[in-house]
């Protein structure tokens, strides 16, 4: 499998993770502020310009992926940044191969535990931090899955990830890009990652941990606090609504997302 990637600029190493249906195109208005790093962005399998896979349709995969990436640039002592999907596949990383490699660590508008657990009430501590039921989840993946519903559902789910204003060219761009992963292993990978529960290996970082949210994202604030409440000395910062502070707040809310990974990568 070959993976497409960028290489730019010199100093500490900072690779970006990108979300489920994106590609490096995601975090390329971030990392075009952050100047002063070395700036690894890529295309996960089956995603972007990377190629398309017979196999390995599994977040553990994207995770040994990304492990092979760093080998084949001889990264070390690198920051990890990831948003949505890619945060699972930082956390499947780490479990994979442990944080030796890892200097720091950031999660943008991610949840560890995406279905809501059988039988969790309203009021449990697991309810507060799950974002979808695991109806909700099966409609995704069985209409992604069928041709026939994928060309209508699938962009009208990501338009539902954005503000009402973000502009309808850029949002066209996103969705062309999704358009373009393999409907088949779209479906099984957001099958498979979404069943993963991260909360114990949350449990285990230990390397500096900044938390970004959405104000205005579906995923839970909740659960973003959990994480950042979880990792010694991590810290949690929300981009308001009104800011962009979307689920793709890395492209409505880039300027304020850079500027707090700037400060969080100099610290």
């Amino acid at each position: 499998m070959r993976l497409s990637y960028t290489d730019h600029g010199t100093g500490a190493p900072v690779v970006f993770v990108h979300a489920w249906q994106g590609s490096s195109h995601l975090w390329s208005p971030v990392a075009e502020q952050l100047p002063g790093y070395r700036r690894v962005l890529y295309d996960q399998r089956g995603h972007g310009a990377s190629g398309d896979p017979e196999a390995g349709w599994h977040l553990h995969r994207l995770a040994f992926d990304l492990h092979e990436l760093l080998d084949h640039l001889a990264l070390d002592d690198v920051t990890l940044i990831g948003h949505s999907m890619g945060c699972s596949v930082i956390w499947a990383y780490l479990e994979l191969f442990g944080p030796a490699r890892v200097h720091k660590l950031a999660f943008a508008d991610h949840t560890p535990l995406m279905i809501h657990e059988a039988g969790a009430d309203e009021e449990s501590s697991s309810r507060g931090i799950s974002a979808l039921s695991e109806e909700q989840i099966s409609g995704i993946v069985k209409g992604i899955a069928n041709p026939a519903t994928r060309e209508y559902m699938l962009p009208g789910f990501l338009s539902g990830l954005f503000l009402p204003d973000f502009p309808e060219e850029r949002k066209r761009e996103v969705i062309a890009g999704a358009m373009r992963v393999d409907g088949a292993f779209s479906s099984a990978l957001f099958d498979d990652f979404a069943h993963q529960d991260w909360r114990r290996q949350v449990l285990q970082i230990e390397q500096p941990t900044l938390v970004i949210a959405g104000g205005a994202s579906l995923v839970p604030l909740t659960a973003q606090q959990w994480v950042a409440d979880q990792v010694p000395g991590a810290r949690l910062e929300v981009v308001d609504g009104a800011d962009g502070g979307s689920h793709m707040l890395v492209l409505e809310a880039d300027t304020q997302v850079a500027g707090l990974l700037a400060t969080f990568l100099a610290d």
